[in-house]
Protein backbone atom coordinates (compact mmCIF):
# COMPACT_ATOMS: atom_id res chain seq x y z
CA UNK A 1 0.00 0.00 0.00
CA UNK A 2 1.14 3.41 -1.07
CA UNK A 3 0.38 6.10 1.13
CA UNK A 4 -2.76 8.22 0.11
CA UNK A 5 -2.46 11.11 -2.03
CA UNK A 6 -5.21 12.78 0.23
CA UNK A 7 -2.76 14.02 2.81
CA UNK A 8 -3.71 16.88 4.47
CA UNK A 9 -1.39 19.78 3.42
CA UNK A 10 0.75 19.78 6.78
CA UNK A 11 1.42 16.30 6.39
CA UNK A 12 4.88 16.35 5.74
CA UNK A 13 4.63 14.03 3.53
CA UNK A 14 2.61 16.27 1.04
CA UNK A 15 5.58 17.42 -1.07
CA UNK A 16 6.80 13.60 -2.17
CA UNK A 17 2.96 12.61 -2.87
CA UNK A 18 2.58 15.65 -5.39
CA UNK A 19 6.43 15.87 -6.79
CA UNK A 20 8.32 18.32 -5.03
CA UNK A 21 4.60 21.08 -4.71
CA UNK A 22 3.85 22.14 -2.31
CA UNK A 23 -0.49 23.18 -2.14
CA UNK A 24 0.75 26.88 -2.54
CA UNK A 25 2.68 25.50 -5.98
CA UNK A 26 5.65 26.02 -4.57
CA UNK A 27 8.50 23.87 -4.98
CA UNK A 28 10.30 22.26 -2.65
CA UNK A 29 13.94 22.61 -1.63
CA UNK A 30 15.49 19.17 -3.36
CA UNK A 31 16.25 18.21 -7.33
CA UNK A 32 14.64 15.63 -9.50
CA UNK A 33 15.90 12.82 -10.89
CA UNK A 34 13.95 10.28 -13.55
CA UNK A 35 11.33 12.84 -13.34
CA UNK A 36 10.56 12.18 -9.52
CA UNK A 37 11.23 14.65 -6.71
CA UNK A 38 14.52 14.21 -4.42
CA UNK A 39 13.67 15.79 -1.02
CA UNK A 40 16.58 17.23 1.39
CA UNK A 41 17.24 15.19 4.31
CA UNK A 42 15.55 17.70 6.27
CA UNK A 43 12.23 17.08 4.16
CA UNK A 44 12.54 13.17 4.15
CA UNK A 45 13.04 13.17 8.12
CA UNK A 46 10.33 15.34 8.39
CA UNK A 47 8.50 12.80 6.11
CA UNK A 48 9.45 9.99 7.86
CA UNK A 49 8.69 11.11 11.91
CA UNK A 50 5.29 10.15 12.78
CA UNK A 51 5.20 7.24 9.70
CA UNK A 52 6.79 4.50 11.09
CA UNK A 53 10.55 6.01 10.48
CA UNK A 54 13.70 4.10 9.58
CA UNK A 55 14.97 5.52 12.82
CA UNK A 56 12.87 3.30 15.45
CA UNK A 57 12.25 -0.03 12.65
CA UNK A 58 14.78 -2.13 15.15
CA UNK A 59 11.71 -2.13 17.32
CA UNK A 60 10.39 -5.16 15.36
CA UNK A 61 13.02 -6.88 15.89
CA UNK A 62 12.81 -6.51 19.27
CA UNK A 63 9.29 -7.19 19.64
CA UNK A 64 9.98 -10.53 17.52
CA UNK A 65 12.55 -11.40 20.48
CA UNK A 66 10.30 -10.26 23.33
CA UNK A 67 7.53 -12.85 21.91
CA UNK A 68 9.71 -15.85 21.53
CA UNK A 69 10.86 -14.83 25.18
CA UNK A 70 7.44 -15.18 26.57
CA UNK A 71 6.81 -18.46 24.91
CA UNK A 72 9.56 -19.88 26.67
CA UNK A 73 9.37 -17.98 29.75
CA UNK A 74 5.86 -19.24 30.34
CA UNK A 75 7.07 -23.07 29.72
CA UNK A 76 9.94 -22.35 32.45
CA UNK A 77 7.56 -21.12 34.64
CA UNK A 78 5.39 -24.58 33.94
CA UNK A 79 8.92 -26.93 34.44
CA UNK A 80 9.57 -24.38 37.22
CA UNK A 81 6.36 -25.59 39.27
CA UNK A 82 6.38 -29.48 38.17
CA UNK A 83 10.78 -29.67 39.25
CA UNK A 84 9.37 -27.85 43.01
CA UNK A 85 6.34 -30.55 42.88
CA UNK A 86 8.90 -33.19 42.48
CA UNK A 87 11.34 -32.16 44.68
CA UNK A 88 8.90 -31.68 47.28
CA UNK A 89 7.50 -35.15 46.87
CA UNK A 90 11.05 -36.66 47.24
CA UNK A 91 11.70 -34.55 50.29
CA UNK A 92 8.68 -35.34 52.17
CA UNK A 93 7.74 -31.53 52.41
CA UNK A 94 4.51 -29.94 50.61
CA UNK A 95 5.53 -27.83 48.03
CA UNK A 96 4.29 -24.03 48.54
CA UNK A 97 2.13 -24.18 45.09
CA UNK A 98 1.46 -27.20 42.86
CA UNK A 99 -0.67 -26.69 39.51
CA UNK A 100 -3.73 -28.74 39.76
CA UNK A 101 -4.31 -32.18 38.30
CA UNK A 102 -6.64 -30.80 35.71
CA UNK A 103 -4.32 -28.04 34.32
CA UNK A 104 -1.74 -30.24 33.98
CA UNK A 105 -3.93 -32.79 31.84
CA UNK A 106 -4.90 -30.09 29.85
CA UNK A 107 -1.42 -28.96 29.27
CA UNK A 108 -0.84 -32.47 27.86
CA UNK A 109 -3.63 -32.30 25.92
CA UNK A 110 -2.75 -29.31 24.01
CA UNK A 111 0.87 -30.61 24.24
CA UNK A 112 1.80 -34.10 23.26
CA UNK A 113 -0.49 -35.33 20.79
CA UNK A 114 0.25 -35.32 17.12
CA UNK A 115 -3.01 -34.90 14.89
CA UNK A 116 -1.01 -36.78 11.87
CA UNK A 117 2.04 -38.55 11.43
CA UNK A 118 3.84 -36.30 9.12
CA UNK A 119 3.01 -33.42 11.42
CA UNK A 120 4.57 -32.38 14.61
CA UNK A 121 2.80 -32.04 17.70
CA UNK A 122 0.08 -30.18 18.78
CA UNK A 123 2.04 -28.28 21.01
CA UNK A 124 4.38 -27.09 18.11
CA UNK A 125 1.42 -26.59 15.61
CA UNK A 126 -0.06 -24.00 18.37
CA UNK A 127 3.27 -21.94 18.83
CA UNK A 128 3.74 -22.22 15.48
CA UNK A 129 0.18 -20.52 13.82
CA UNK A 130 0.65 -18.18 16.87
CA UNK A 131 3.50 -17.04 15.88
CA UNK A 132 2.00 -16.56 12.32
CA UNK A 133 -0.86 -14.80 13.73
CA UNK A 134 1.73 -12.59 15.62
CA UNK A 135 4.51 -12.01 12.66
CA UNK A 136 1.74 -11.09 10.20
CA UNK A 137 0.08 -8.63 12.59
CA UNK A 138 3.02 -7.11 12.89
CA UNK A 139 4.73 -7.13 9.23
CA UNK A 140 1.33 -6.53 7.57
CA UNK A 141 -0.85 -5.01 9.99
CA UNK A 142 1.03 -1.84 10.43
CA UNK A 143 0.85 1.26 7.99
CA UNK A 144 2.28 2.38 5.73
CA UNK A 145 3.90 -0.31 3.56
CA UNK A 146 5.74 2.60 1.35
CA UNK A 147 6.29 6.11 1.03
CA UNK A 148 6.91 8.47 -1.39
CA UNK A 149 9.64 8.39 -3.76
CA UNK A 150 12.76 8.68 -3.10
CA UNK A 151 12.18 9.31 1.17
CA UNK A 152 13.38 6.20 2.01
CA UNK A 153 12.85 2.44 2.58
CA UNK A 154 10.10 0.91 2.67
CA UNK A 155 8.17 0.36 5.96
CA UNK A 156 7.27 -3.09 4.85
CA UNK A 157 10.92 -4.26 4.17
CA UNK A 158 12.31 -3.11 7.17
CA UNK A 159 9.71 -5.09 9.33
CA UNK A 160 10.29 -8.26 7.45
CA UNK A 161 14.03 -7.36 7.40
CA UNK A 162 14.22 -7.03 11.31
CA UNK A 163 11.59 -10.35 11.99
CA UNK A 164 13.73 -12.51 9.99
CA UNK A 165 16.85 -10.75 11.53
CA UNK A 166 15.81 -11.70 15.30
CA UNK A 167 14.73 -15.44 13.98
CA UNK A 168 18.30 -16.20 13.34
CA UNK A 169 19.35 -16.36 17.10
CA UNK A 170 16.55 -18.33 17.57
CA UNK A 171 17.12 -21.05 14.74
CA UNK A 172 20.89 -21.33 16.18
CA UNK A 173 19.69 -21.57 19.93
CA UNK A 174 16.87 -24.14 19.17
CA UNK A 175 19.53 -26.44 17.04
CA UNK A 176 21.83 -27.36 20.05
CA UNK A 177 21.20 -30.64 21.76
CA UNK A 178 22.31 -29.33 25.48
CA UNK A 179 21.27 -25.51 26.17
CA UNK A 180 20.09 -23.09 28.37
CA UNK A 181 16.78 -23.07 26.83
CA UNK A 182 15.76 -26.97 26.77
CA UNK A 183 16.92 -26.66 30.98
CA UNK A 184 15.20 -24.03 31.89
CA UNK A 185 11.96 -24.63 29.72
CA UNK A 186 11.72 -28.64 30.01
CA UNK A 187 11.41 -28.32 26.12
CA UNK A 188 12.81 -31.66 25.20
CA UNK A 189 15.65 -31.42 22.12
CA UNK A 190 13.24 -33.12 19.57
CA UNK A 191 10.57 -30.63 20.28
CA UNK A 192 13.01 -27.69 20.35
CA UNK A 193 14.40 -29.16 16.60
CA UNK A 194 10.97 -29.65 15.48
CA UNK A 195 10.87 -25.56 16.04
CA UNK A 196 14.21 -25.74 14.59
CA UNK A 197 13.03 -26.50 11.55
CA UNK A 198 10.12 -24.53 11.34
CA UNK A 199 12.04 -21.11 12.12
CA UNK A 200 13.66 -20.87 9.22
CA UNK A 201 10.93 -20.82 6.80
CA UNK A 202 9.56 -17.83 8.53
CA UNK A 203 12.79 -16.02 8.27
CA UNK A 204 13.20 -17.20 4.12
CA UNK A 205 9.34 -16.12 3.88
CA UNK A 206 9.71 -12.73 5.22
CA UNK A 207 13.75 -12.04 3.64
CA UNK A 208 11.19 -12.69 0.30
CA UNK A 209 8.80 -10.07 1.64
CA UNK A 210 11.97 -7.52 2.51
CA UNK A 211 13.19 -8.19 -0.68
CA UNK A 212 10.43 -7.95 -3.12
CA UNK A 213 9.65 -4.59 -1.15
CA UNK A 214 13.22 -3.24 -1.55
CA UNK A 215 12.73 -4.05 -5.26
CA UNK A 216 9.59 -2.29 -5.89
CA UNK A 217 10.95 0.75 -4.22
CA UNK A 218 14.28 0.91 -6.32
CA UNK A 219 12.38 0.74 -9.26
CA UNK A 220 9.56 3.74 -8.07
CA UNK A 221 12.58 5.78 -8.01
CA UNK A 222 14.16 4.85 -11.13
CA UNK A 223 14.45 2.74 -14.25
CA UNK A 224 14.95 -1.05 -12.96
CA UNK A 225 17.68 -1.30 -16.14
CA UNK A 226 19.52 1.86 -14.00
CA UNK A 227 19.22 0.31 -10.68
CA UNK A 228 20.52 -3.72 -12.13
CA UNK A 229 23.64 -1.21 -13.96
CA UNK A 230 24.83 0.75 -11.32
CA UNK A 231 23.89 -0.39 -7.77
CA UNK A 232 25.46 -3.76 -7.14
CA UNK A 233 22.72 -4.38 -3.77
CA UNK A 234 20.18 -5.00 -6.64
CA UNK A 235 22.36 -5.97 -9.89
CA UNK A 236 23.13 -9.42 -10.84
CA UNK A 237 26.20 -9.44 -8.52
CA UNK A 238 24.12 -9.93 -5.70
CA UNK A 239 22.58 -13.43 -6.74
CA UNK A 240 26.44 -14.74 -7.05
CA UNK A 241 26.94 -15.77 -3.33
CA UNK A 242 23.29 -16.55 -2.31
CA UNK A 243 23.26 -18.46 -5.45
CA UNK A 244 26.67 -20.14 -4.73
CA UNK A 245 25.89 -20.72 -1.11
CA UNK A 246 22.70 -22.99 -1.91
CA UNK A 247 23.94 -24.66 -4.41
CA UNK A 248 27.36 -25.59 -3.12
CA UNK A 249 27.22 -26.90 0.42
CA UNK A 250 24.39 -29.34 -0.36
CA UNK A 251 26.68 -31.60 -2.55
CA UNK A 252 28.92 -32.06 -0.26
CA UNK A 253 29.25 -35.38 1.80
CA UNK A 254 29.79 -34.65 5.22
CA UNK A 255 26.37 -32.68 5.16
CA UNK A 256 24.27 -36.15 4.73
CA UNK A 257 26.08 -37.87 7.86
CA UNK A 258 25.81 -35.01 9.99
CA UNK A 259 22.07 -34.64 9.13
CA UNK A 260 19.79 -35.80 11.84
CA UNK A 261 17.04 -37.94 11.67
CA UNK A 262 13.05 -36.63 11.88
Amino acid sequence: MVMSNSLSSSDACYVGEHNGTYPDGSLGNGTFAYGHYVPTMAEMMNCQQGNDPWSASSKYGLWTTYFLVALFGLAAVVNGFERLEILSRNATVPAPFAIPSRLKASLRTLDLPRPYKFLPTLGTIIVTVAFTIFSFVVCFGIQPFYRPRNFGSSPLGLRSEWIATALIVWIFATAMKRNALSYLSGVTFPRLMSLHKVLPWFALFFSVVHTGAMIVRANRQQPWAVTVATDSQYGWSAWVRPSFSLSFPPSLPWRSRLSLPD
